[in-house]
């Protein structure tokens, strides 16, 4: 029988401020059943109750949220009843329905009302950089009246290479398939927040997300070159 000796789990890193932003894949949190999420209502109730606990337990004033089923917003909906439900203060839920990507799921943010108001409209990236279309939006923080903007991203997937062809296949470097892709999801994100920066008032970008790539891969020494800060 073996013997597993578990390193010590790290402390929860405290609220220095008066504001917590987060990231989140939901995994697939389908409302259409037995395709990628939940085969059907018994697994739903028991995804969303995990997600709810989660997401609560956070308690963010906004978050970033990979995976919601692309069916407008009847999947960020049902998740946000649930989570109404229960939360100390109510979310709001933003989603793309202006011009969703094709692909199966999407990217979306859920936000505090009482904490944050959006100013301005939902920014929309589509260029076909993306896999899953980028959205940003800039939020006046109540408590503090400072102007602050949130960047969503859902960079690509590492498995499965389905025919890729030179720096997307997997070269063996522990980065596996499609880096130069998302290498080239990086080089798009700096060219946003440049243009985001020069356009806005805020007083600084929070960019969350799935990156798909861990803190010494190409795609984010790529953003801590640039000047982006991986706030760990």
């Amino acid at each position: 029988t073996p013997n597993f000796n578990f390193a010590p789990r790290p402390m929860a890193p405290g609220q220095l401020g008066n504001f917590r932003a987060a990231g989140f894949n939901i995994l697939n949190y389908w409302t259409t059943f037995g395709s990628r999420g939940a085969g059907d209502s018994i697994e739903f109730d028991r995804q969303s109750h995990k997600l709810v606990a989660a997401i609560d337990m956070i308690d963010a004033d906004v978050m970033a949220i990979m995976e919601f089923e692309n069916n407008g917003t009847v999947a960020a909906d049902s998740l946000i009843a649930r989570l109404n439900a229960v939360a100390s203060d109510n979310y709001t839920p933003i989603i793309n329905t202006a011009n969703p990507n094709s692909e199966p799921i999407q990217v979306g943010m859920i936000y505090k009302a009482s904490q944050l108001t959006p100013i301005g409209s939902l920014i929309i990236d589509t260029i076909a950089t993306w896999e899953f279309v980028t959205i940003a939006q800039k939020f006046r923080h109540i408590p503090s009246n400072n102007i602050i903007g949130l960047v969503a991203v859902h960079y690509t997937f590492k498995g499965g290479c389905f025919g890729a062809i030179g720096g997307n296949q997997d070269l063996n470097d522990g980065q596996a398939c499609n880096n130069l892709r998302r290498v080239q999801q990086s080089q798009r994100l700096e060219v946003l927040l440049s243009a985001l920066e020069d356009s806005s008032n805020a007083a600084g970008w929070i960019v969350l997300g799935d990156f798909n790539a861990y803190t010494q891969e190409d795609p984010i020494d790529m953003l801590r070159d640039s000047g982006f800060i991986v706030l760990d």
